[in-house]
């Protein structure tokens, strides 16, 4: 059997038309899911992307072939340019505790055993956050 592992890059944010929900978008992929949380939207972004890329691999699909725009992959270079370290948790914690928008970057990988489709782990790595300099009082997370 092979293991393949996938880098898997995110942002987390408010959704724009429906207040208490965040929207997760993983770029490598261009999958969006949704959760009430930061949190539980990272939750959701991990189960999604293990579907898309088991399910791409079982039709004998490349998993790679999905790119998110480029406008997405400006905004997480951004979150990254401005962001600083700090926990998922803590970064999470704030961003429910604040009244400004805030978004979130990070990264994590999947393993997926070809042979059989099915992910095997998802291990995140560590997020980064800063205040945004652009006025808003934006909190940034990235790796």
């Amino acid at each position: 059997m092979f293991t393949r592992e996938y880098d898997c890059s995110v942002t987390i944010s408010p959704a724009d038309d429906v207040p208490g929900t965040w929207v997760a978008h993983c770029l490598e992929f261009d999958v969006v899911t949704q959760g009430d949380t930061p949190e539980h939207a990272l939750q959701m972004i991990y189960e999604a992307v293990s579907m898309v890329v088991c399910d791409d691999l079982e039709r004998g699909a490349d998993p790679n072939e999905r790119r998110a725009p480029d406008s997405e992959w400006a905004l997480l270079s951004r979150i990254r340019e401005d962001g600083g370290p700090v926990q998922f948790a803590d970064a999470a914690r704030a961003a429910l505790d604040s009244s400004a928008h805030c978004r979130i970057a990070l990264n994590f990988q999947l393993a997926v055993e070809e042979a059989s489709a099915e992910a095997l782990e998802s291990h995140s790595l560590p997020s980064y956050m800063l205040p945004c300099g652009d006025g808003h009082g934006t909190l940034v997370a990235s790796v």
